[in-house]
């Protein structure tokens, strides 16, 4: 950790102080199975891509969670005046999520804490690269208030936040030291590089507007701050062709039409992530029954939906043919009038020009099994016959998210906690927060049940925590974290001066702890006193400076002297 202070230059480093130590703090084992994406594109240890509301990640620039001596802040005799850091996260473009995007918490690292600080922390959205514009430029999404303290010392800290970033924007994270802090505080930060930029403002230090820490001369500050959520679907994914109306054909009275285009900019399979749910197309032609209409996947798959049906009048009158599987009716069945609700798809022969006859009809969903639902949906019209023509006024494809009914939720526990414990006790209170997220119920994070709740005073030792929550279908899933408290405190050695015979036969005397010992205590017990000297002759007599050592149950060590006088009484 640093701190850094303005004179008459901007950015002079006054002093560079080494943290206390440092521990290994990894996402394996504590988010229970929760993805973590450290984008841009490629970086990943996951393959980044779209994700279907079915559970959290953890969206983060660092590529470890490991806890490193760096941190730099904005300080006065240590003491950290207003700072703020942020991390900007390109959430389509880095991460693969299209969709809107709901914020459940906020992480960070802790290097060095020494006392209660109050922190804000921010989540943002905004429509251009950060920082540009700011800070009109950003639009506060949520905020949450935490109080960072001893106990947080070298953990990573989860705190709740509700927010909802737009589709197609910038997620913005500012972790903010508040203003009146009186105790040090060192965010945390990692030594095995970043995929974005960490990013300082400290007005008193005359950084006005976030500074990325490399351009100020500090490359090696890579702030460990993350943001747990999901991506949400809220409903069928619709997306309709552009550049209509068009002519049906495209010239004359016979031939092909332009292509239709829809293109899906999401990322899925059908029949694991999305089902087909329907083809719509409105249009209008003096004689149905010359049409072909060929729908063609990004994969190059080819099925028909419908060829010459509908008779003379069928589309005498702009009218939606609606594809669907779920659909009773037949399309080789239309004949004249106007089309039904919906109809199944034709299929059978796909190729221009389509040889006479009856398709047998088809699933999509079977036809396009396995295949992606990105990239672009074609629709291909032929006018097979002269002498008509017509116009496709629109057309668009629907998919439907899918979603597993009765899958377990997920829980992520926080990362492990280590603490001293609180002076004259041989314990500590450790708070700390959890997320439980369900397909189908949401967020359940209020229905955690834990075998030590937050704010429980924890013994000594290491303890392991263990988190539950179980959802409305009786699915129960558990994660663990342990909780390490640190005896630190040193027994109170105390001891009495004392005076002994030397025996008249003998010529010799002997102690104990026991004797020279005057009330010493420990927060956890003693385990054992001992003395340098304990036996003494005729060559002792007088004053001598006996040193006893009391060792506690943890390993602490502490002494005191006592003033043992011998006497010979023999006669």
């Amino acid at each position: 950790m640093k701190k850094i202070t303005l004179l008459s230059i901007a950015f002079m480093l006054l002093t560079f102080t080494i943290a206390l130590g440092q521990t290994s703090l990894s996402n394996s084992g504590h988010y229970g199975g929760l993805p973590v994406i450290n984008g841009p594109a490629g970086s990943s240890s996951i393959e980044l891509g779209h994700i279907n509301n079915m559970a959290p990640v953890v969206i983060t620039h660092s590529v470890s969670q490991t806890i490193t001596p760096g941190t730099v802040t904005c300080n006065a005799g240590g003491i950290p005046d207003q700072n703020s850091f942020y991390r900007d996260f390109d959430l389509t473009n880095d991460f693969g999520i299209v969709n809107d995007f709901t914020v459940s918490s906020v992480e960070f690292g802790v290097e060095q804490i020494l006392g209660p600080v109050s922190l804000t922390l921010n989540i943002y959205s905004t429509a251009g690269p950060f920082p540009s514009g700011f800070p009109g430029s950003l639009t506060l999404q949520g905020t949450s208030n935490y109080i960072v303290d001893v106990p947080d010392n070298l953990t990573i800290v989860s705190v709740p936040l509700s927010a909802t970033i737009p589709a197609g924007s910038i997620m913005v994270y500012e972790l903010r030291i508040n203003l009146g802090a009186t105790n040090s505080f060192f965010p945390g930060s990692n030594a095995a590089g970043q995929t974005g930029v960490s990013w300082i403002a400290a007005p008193a230090c005359g950084i006005s507007v976030p500074t990325n820490f490399s351009s100020i001369g500090f490359p090696n500050v890579m702030m460990i701050m993350n943001v747990v959520g999901e991506e949400v679907t809220s409903g069928p994914l619709s997306v309709c062709s552009t550049g209509n109306p068009r002519p049906i054909p495209a010239a004359g009275t016979s031939g092909l039409m332009t292509p239709a285009i829809a293109s899906v900019a999401d990322v899925g399979l059908i029949g694991t992530d999305y089902t087909l749910d329907n083809i719509t197309l409105n249009s209008i032609h003096t004689f149905a029954g010359d049409l072909e209409i060929i729908l063609v996947s990004p994969a190059g798959t080819r099925v028909a939906l419908c060829t010459d049906n509908g008779g003379s009048t069928g589309l005498d009158a702009s009218a939606n043919l609606v594809f669907t599987d779920v659909s009773a009716n037949n399309i080789t069945g239309w004949d004249s009038g106007a089309p039904l609700a919906n109809y199944r798809a034709e299929g059978g022969g796909n190729t221009f020009p389509v040889a006479f006859g009856d398709g047998p009809g088809v699933d999509l969903n079977t036809i396009f099994a396995g295949e992606s639902i990105n990239g672009n949906w074609t629709l291909e019209i032929n006018d097979d016959a002269g002498g008509d023509s017509g116009t496709l006024n629109s057309y668009c494809i629907t998919f439907n998210p899918i979603t597993t009914i009765g899958d377990p939720p997920v829980i992520v526990c926080p990362s492990d906690i280590t603490a001293n414990n609180v002076p004259g006790t041989c314990g500590a209170v450790a708070n700390y927060s959890a997320l439980a997220i369900d397909t189908e119920d949401g967020n359940i994070t209020g229905d955690i049940v834990s075998t030590h709740p937050s704010g429980s005073t924890f013994p000594v030792g290491v303890t392991t925590v263990t988190l539950s929550v179980t959802d409305s279908d009786g699915n129960t899933s558990t994660c663990d974290f342990t909780v390490t408290v640190i005896d630190n405190e040193l027994p109170v050695a105390v001891c009495q001066d004392i005076t002994v015979d030397l025996d008249p036969v003998t010529g010799m005397a002997t102690i104990t702890a026991a004797d020279v010992d005057n009330g010493s205590t420990d927060n956890c017990g003693i385990a054992s006193m001992s003395l340098d000297v304990s036996s003494f002759d005729c060559s002792m007599t007088g004053a001598n400076t006996v040193v006893m050592t009391v060792t506690d149950n943890s390993g602490n060590i502490s002494t005191c002297t006592s003033t043992v006088t011998v006497q010979d009484v023999t006669a």
